[in-house]
């Protein structure tokens, strides 16, 4: 699975879940003081409601293309 968090990209092995590889981009994320506003798997828009436990069980091999985009707190705030 290809991964890109803002700008960087990596590829992933198909061992874990999607819950993991999400878990995995949140502490990259927060390892930058940022949050992640946006999600997509596979050009699919992803909400809160789309990450109960079925789908975040899901293996990552199922998908080939994970993209987030993060803010800083200071941004998301200005943009409340």
């Amino acid at each position: 699975m290809l991964v890109t968090l803002d700008q960087e990209h990596w590829e992933i092995a198909d061992a874990k879940t999607l819950g993991d590889v999400l878990a995995d981009i949140s502490e990259k994320s927060h390892a930058r003081s940022r949050l992640i506003t946006s999600l997509t798997v596979d050009h699919r828009p992803i909400t809160d409601r789309d990450l109960d436990p079925a789908f975040l069980s899901e293996p990552i091999g199922r998908f080939s293309q994970l993209t987030a985009t993060s803010q800083t707190i200071d941004d998301v705030m200005r943009g409340a």
